[in-house]
């Protein structure tokens, strides 16, 4: 049976240095003068400046986001919303909306992501590929971003670890790996295998 097209962005399932995921999480702020919507599983890049104002009584400043490019240095994955209590259905950053974003911060963070239509294969462990930027589904609130374009390249986006062992993922079109962010704002550009 081959794979279904249903893609959810990167998923945090572990880390380089520990058996179980406690991944460095985050808050960040994102202006209504942003008009990407970000959503749970998206990378995350920074936008170089801290939040003009405090939302809610209590909070702190924080530093500003915006979702990632395919070819970014990125801060991490957004891995949650604060709620928009305006409107609790909201489930990621609704575009040009004032919202906080959580985001995985951790270098070392091993994710779960889907590739794309691309015929994969198991000799593409060790390579690194592309990060494709997708706007995800405002139903769900999760991510669509995938990877492509596996080669030795320290200029894309994911250093690919290894095979998702989740027993319905089979090698082919839209394959599930285990990766780390390559392009990482507190880490190194890695130059993969091909």
């Amino acid at each position: 049976m081959a794979n279904s097209n249903s893609a959810f962005g990167f998923r945090p399932v572990g880390t380089l240095n520990a058996a179980s995921y406690s991944g460095k999480i985050r808050k960040y702020y994102v202006p209504a003068d942003n008009a990407t919507a970000i959503f749970i599983g998206d990378t995350v890049v920074a936008a170089g400046t801290s939040d003009a104002q405090i939302l809610y009584p209590g909070d702190a400043y924080a530093a500003e986001a915006a979702v990632g490019a395919a070819t970014s240095k990125v801060l991490g994955v957004c891995v949650g919303v604060e709620p928009l209590y305006s409107d609790l259905t909201v489930n990621y950053r609704k575009a040009s909306t004032a919202m906080y974003i959580y985001v995985d911060t951790d270098p070392n963070t091993i994710y779960s992501v889907q590739g794309d239509s691309t015929a994969f294969t198991v000799a593409d462990i060790g390579s690194n590929a592309t990060i494709t930027a997708t706007a995800g589904s405002t139903t769900t609130g999760r991510s669509a971003f995938v990877i492509t374009a596996v080669g030795a390249d320290a200029t894309k986006g994911v250093l690919i670890l290894g095979i998702d062992p989740d027993p319905k993922n089979e090698v082919g079109a839209y394959m599930k790996f285990l990766v780390k962010l390559n392009l990482h704002q507190f880490g190194t550009a890695i130059v993969g295998i091909d």
